[in-house]
């Protein structure tokens, strides 16, 4: 019994050991993906980017028909003064963008048609 003991606990922290050696391997990889990740970051252009809609914004984005009720101030009278109706400049809605990548690693991905 004691011997059957003895190498449970030897095989155990063999285990351990090599799961120790694996903690370390990843941290490593993770240590460079960290540094990627921060280059590409600092590639990015950073601030405002347009939403391709109607908003606040400083971007010229469209005129549109002055609407009954609106505040007189909304009116471009520069672009009204060219036709016999009001109109409105819009600016084109910025914020913040948020980007998501997902890689897809599995075979699934390795297809290919061979046409």
């Amino acid at each position: 019994m004691p011997q059957e003991l003895s190498s449970r606990t030897s095989a155990g922290a063999e285990r351990a050991r090599g799961q120790v050696v694996e903690a370390k391997r990843l941290a490593a990889r993770l240590t460079r993906i960290g540094l990627e990740a921060r280059r590409i970051a600092a590639s990015v252009v950073q601030g405002a980017h347009g939403r391709r809609r109607p908003g606040v914004g400083e971007s010229f984005w469209q005129f549109r028909p002055f609407l009954p009720g609106e505040a007189a101030l909304l009116v471009d009278w520069r672009r009204s003064a060219r036709e016999e109706r009001l109109f409105v400049r819009e600016r084109e809605w910025e914020g913040a963008q948020t980007f998501w990548l997902w890689a897809d690693r599995s075979r699934s991905m390795e297809f290919k048609s061979h046409l």
